[in-house]
């Protein structure tokens, strides 16, 4: 095993002696470290019976986020460069460490801790991205607290490499780290963006793709995180699904989740006009093993423009759901009033705050302004009309027993109004 700090020609003496290594140190190595001595431990090689389990015994998977994001598993993201896919998984690290449904009404059960990785951009890049994202989702550096981490292109991450004889070598000291890390801080969701910057083998080399999907594979075992790796797909204008994933084919067959990146065509969808279509693209389940497909969302590419100079700074672009099929719906809730809110939930109740149930405010508020909800974008956009009443006062949140005496999160009408302003949304 490779022992941190050490230095080339020297062994152990010289790490206990010069390089302040200790006892404790080095049997936590040894334990975490994949050698012969731990993997007799673990038990590499078992032969274990079958047996039978009640419903609330069997070990299923633990959906973080959606279905793409799932402890202890490798997912992928990928599309054609420039399409969306950075912005969509820092909108996603952003909804993950603050709990809050930003795109299409997906939340996740709590605030997750969630570290984004990206190997190819410094700070000038990345941290106009996150503040515009931020604001435009109007999140406060309170709701995420320490529960994003971040590091740029300045980590050197080399999860493999080839070696003299042009094979793949596995960096067993790197997989430790990030194994060490992803524990000791207590990370639920690990991003890496791109996977092509994480190691220093051909793409196309099966073998040595292999190598690399497995040691991703084995960081999210260990450490039980959903791991989120952002790939890129072979060119072409046929539509892309998991096929053509870019590389060897070994990576997609490593992981459970292959979610694929598409540009709308140029015709658009129903009710998107061909300018706009440039500038929408939708995410589609290439590749689900545990769970049935999602259906295929549409989102769009906008610049902020909310920042306090008006320059070349303020081209930085944010991710919006699109709820194509009814545009006038998006709009008529991107413009919601005060009296609208009141108008809705002033009879009947009570209301859970998410669309998980009949009493979901959604519905209510669907009904009151002759609006669809029945897609999954005409839900996403009631539900962030919603989130965005919470925030303005006009609606109050509390925890209550549902039917099953569940205790859910509710709303209700606040007893004192704030204005007849607008909501602040994007009209889609």
């Amino acid at each position: 095993m490779r022992l941190p700090r050490l230095q080339r020609s020297e062994d152990v003496t010289d790490w206990m002696d010069h390089r302040d290594g200790t006892v404790e140190e080095l049997t936590r190595i040894v334990n975490e470290e994949p050698c012969v001595i731990a993997e007799e431990r673990r038990g590499a090689v078992r032969a274990l019976p079958f047996r039978f389990y009640d419903d609330a015994d069997i070990p299923w998977p633990d959906y973080i986020y959606g279905t793409s994001y799932i402890r202890g598993i490798l997912s992928i993201t990928a599309s054609a460069g420039g399409l969306g896919k950075s912005a969509l998984v820092l909108t996603e690290a952003l909804a993950m460490s603050t709990g809050k449904p930003l795109i299409h009404g997906i939340a996740s059960r709590r605030p997750q801790t969630v570290w984004y990785i990206n190997l190819e951009d410094g700070d000038n890049v990345l941290v106009p991205r996150l503040m515009a994202a931020a604001r435009s989702y109007e999140i406060t550096d309170e709701e995420i607290g320490d529960r994003l981490i971040l590091d740029n292109s300045d980590m050197k991450l080399v999860l493999a490499s080839e070696d003299e004889r042009r094979g793949a070598s596995l960096n067993q000291v790197a997989v430790a780290e990030m194994i060490r890390t992803i524990k000791a801080k207590q990370i639920d969701v690990v991003i890496i963006d791109p996977l092509v910057s994480a190691h220093r083998i051909p793409e196309n080399d099966n073998n040595g793709m292999d190598v690399v999907a497995k040691a991703l594979a084995r960081i999210a075992r260990e450490t039980n995180c959903a791991l989120m790796v952002v790939h890129h797909m072979t060119k072409g204008k046929d539509e892309r699904t998991s096929d053509n994933v870019r590389g060897a084919s070994a990576l997609a067959n490593a992981a459970r989740v292959v979610r694929v990146l598409n540009p709308m065509a140029k015709g658009g969808e129903a009710g998107v006009t061909e300018e706009k279509a440039g500038s929408c693209f939708s995410v589609d389940d290439g590749k689900t093993n545990l769970a049935p497909a999602e259906k295929r969302m549409w989102f769009q590419r906008v610049n902020y423009d909310g920042f306090s100079f008006d320059d070349w700074r303020k081209n930085v672009v944010v991710v919006k759901s699109l709820a194509a099929a009814n545009p006038a719906s998006a709009n008529r809730l991107a413009n919601l009033t005060e009296t609208d809110v009141r108008a809705a939930f002033r009879e009947g109740g009570p209301w859970r705050e998410r669309g998980t149930s009949d009493r979901w405010a959604g519905f209510a508020l669907a009904a009151s302004l002759g609006v669809g909800a029945e897609s999954r974008p005409e839900k996403a956009a009631l539900q962030q009309a919603i989130g965005r009443a919470v925030r303005r006062g006009w609606l109050v949140r509390y925890d209550a027993p549902d039917e099953h005496r569940h205790t859910r999160s509710h709303v209700h009408l606040a007893s004192v109004g704030t204005s007849d302003a607008p909501i602040e949304g994007d009209a889609t």
